[in-house]
């Protein structure tokens, strides 16, 4: 990661380091709200996600990996959902 960052230079950066360019944000990272999946559906803003009962109460991680698809992580187990 060191060479990377600050000695290979980078053509879509105007053969720039990444180091250099580099910058603190200036906001705090707030952490992201328990989600309640008590009857297996995750609700963020006006989205319903529908995963299964199997997974009501679980804690699971989610990405929306293109439009409508999603990638529920439960421990070791990966499933996609449509």
């Amino acid at each position: 990661m060191e060479i990377f960052n600050n000695e290979h230079l980078h053509r879509a950066i105007s053969m720039k380091y990444p180091a250099k360019l580099y910058t603190l944000s200036t906001r705090i990272y707030q952490g992201l709200p328990d989600i309640d999946t008590n009857c297996g559906r995750i609700c963020i803003k006006k989205k319903k996600i529908n995963l299964s009962t199997v997974f009501a109460g679980q804690t699971v991680g989610i990405t929306e990996t293109d439009d409508g698809i999603w990638l529920v992580i439960l421990y070791a187990i990966r499933s996609r959902i449509l």
